[in-house]
């Protein structure tokens, strides 16, 4: 089977620059570290534990045989996995946590995904050390007593890590731990299907989510996590579009890649969906423009390698269905209009194009063809002094929606964020305060400035869309309490903070950015995108 996988080009591609991020030299120090900027290049104080993940890529790569894998059963490899699990004992923190953006972090993500990694490598390889296993139970204990209420990938992967822990030591303890912690997490999730990422749906996240609540459930077979899983592949279906992507600027942090293992785990239960997501989603692996090529090496090393390994274990299993489908089932090919009420998202498909509109960050809109993306637009952007924004392509709840048969309404105001350059100065003081400052407080403090940090701007924003049969007509109302030195289109990327965002796909080279205007207050602004020409043009009048 694995001859005919979607997973093995993709692997085989990316394990040398994974490899390259660790310290293979067998007397080194720092073997085994797989933070390449901290044991080579010298440019960071510490390791980020969040890289030490390559441990499972490693054993993956040792323990399963497939076509082109050269590091089948080599000793090398082997070697390697266990230096980085060693690594990885010898930079946990006193509370058995560990640090992935600043000295002293305690954090929550290097913790429960380097974890799972280390607890899957231990299992896979037979390993026996005690050493290890005192760190493991250790690192449990930091999450059994440490929530994350805000990025529910984070918090699946401290169940799953905790559920790996317990099929080595078999500490019963820690199952009263595991069932807390997942019926909670659980109850998070939404009626249109997503759990929340920052304050709403995130397709590349949502993607984590699904891989680590796979994971969970391939281990314990409960039926409450399997219709959490199809929920979730039923709401997911909808954002994968005709060219393949899915997710991107109208999700909640922006992300846009797609994690294959949660896929898997659904195919083997039965959910005919993921299959077709499966197929959309990985048909074009082998294209040079590959939109997941884009990954930087962080995130290869971080959760994303390591999934599609996981996910070609599990594929060389049979299903338990006859998979007659194919990608084309998916909404994106097949007439529709649905509106996700809690996501605040809108995707429709007419026949002619398919659309995905983001109502909760003004209108955020991405439109397609039967082939690729042809047109988007994010709204504006106003510059102000000192490094800050004002911008409508922000995540915002508190905005306006309506809805009808045809057309799409949201109004709200614009929001200010500060772009934060890093210093000298601000490095030493966190520094400082990671010493003096709990961590807990430290932590929120940072998210709230970093990825929160926002105020409402005197300008307020309307945007109404309406979808014809060929064309998708934009018309949006500026109005601001004080003359804007300059108003122009926004660049895709919003500024919320996300380290596995902007990764570079093609799409970027379409041409963005048609509006630039100078001195005024009040405007009206109607885009017209022309599917059958391929033409978009803009209209403006300003009202002041």
């Amino acid at each position: 089977m694995d001859d005919d996988s979607v997973y093995t080009h993709f692997i085989l591609k990316n394990v040398p620059r994974v490899l390259t991020q660790i310290d293979r030299d067998i007397d080194s120090p720092t073997f085994g570290c797989c933070d390449r900027n901290y044991w080579l290049l010298k440019i960071r104080d510490f390791p980020s534990a969040v890289l030490q993940q390559s441990c499972l890529t490693l054993a993956g790569l040792y323990d399963i045989p497939f076509k082109g894998n050269i590091y089948y059963r080599s000793p090398t490899v082997f070697d390697t996995a266990i230096g980085t699990l060693k690594f990885w004992k010898k930079i946990q923190l006193n509370d058995g946590s560990f640090s992935e953006y600043y000295p002293n972090e305690h954090a929550i993500p290097p913790s429960a995904f380097s974890l799972f990694c280390v607890a899957e490598t231990y299992r896979w390889l037979n390993v026996q050390d005690e050493t290890l296993l005192k760190a493991m139970v250790k690192t449990a204990d930091f999450l059994i007593n440490n929530k994350e209420t805000k990025a529910s990938n984070q918090e699946i992967a401290s169940v799953t890590a905790l559920c790996s822990v317990y099929m080595i030591t078999g500490r019963e303890e820690l199952l009263e731990n595991i069932e807390t912690k997942l019926s909670a997490f659980l109850s998070t999730q939404s009626n249109d299907g997503f759990f929340p990422e920052h304050g709403g749906a995130d397709i590349g996240y949502l993607s984590v989510t699904l891989d680590m609540l796979g994971e969970y459930y391939w281990c314990i077979k409960d039926k409450r996590v399997a219709d959490a899983i199809r929920k979730i592949v039923e709401f997911l279906k909808y954002f994968i579009g005709p060219d393949g992507t899915c997710g991107g600027e109208y999700g909640s942090r922006d992300t846009k890649y797609c994690l294959p293992n949660g896929l898997e785990v659904a195919a083997h239960i039965g959910i005919m969906d993921a299959l077709d997501i499966k197929q959309g989603v990985f048909r074009n692996v082998k294209k040079i423009d590959y939109y997941q090529n884009g990954i930087d090496d962080r995130y290869m090393t971080h959760y994303v390698l390591h999934s599609f390994i996981r996910a070609l274990k599990k594929e060389q299993r049979p299903y338990n269905i006859e998979y007659k489908g194919e990608y084309r089932n998916l909404p994106s090919y097949n007439n529709h209009k649905t509106y996700f009420p809690e996501a605040k998202l809108f995707t429709i498909q007419n026949g002619v194009y398919y659309a995905v509109v983001a109502c909760n960050k003004h209108g955020v809109i991405k439109i397609y063809d039967c082939n690729k993306e042809v047109f988007a637009d994010f709204g504006y952007r106003i510059l102000r002094p000192r490094n800050i924004i004002s911008t409508t392509s922000w995540l915002d709840p508190d905005n306006s929606i309506k809805t009808d048969k045809n057309s799409l309404e949201v109004s709200g105001r614009f929001s200010k964020i500060k772009i934060r350059i890093p210093s000298v100065l601000s490095h030493i003081t966190l520094r400082l305060l990671a010493v003096i400052v709990p961590h807990k407080m430290l932590t929120t403090f940072l998210k709230n400035k970093l990825i929160y940090g926002s105020i409402y701007d005197n300008v307020s924003f309307r945007r109404k869309i309406i979808f014809q049969a060929k064309k998708i007509i934009i018309e949006d109302d500026i109005e601001s309490d004080s003359i804007i030195d300059k108003l122009k289109s926004a660049h895709q990327f919003s500024q919320r903070v996300v380290p596995s965002a902007k990764f570079f796909s093609t799409e970027e080279l379409l041409y963005r950015g048609s509006v630039e205007i100078e001195d005024v207050r009040s405007v009206s602004i109607t885009h017209v995108f022309d599917m059958e020409a391929q033409i978009h043009s803009v209209e403006i009048k300003r009202q002041d």
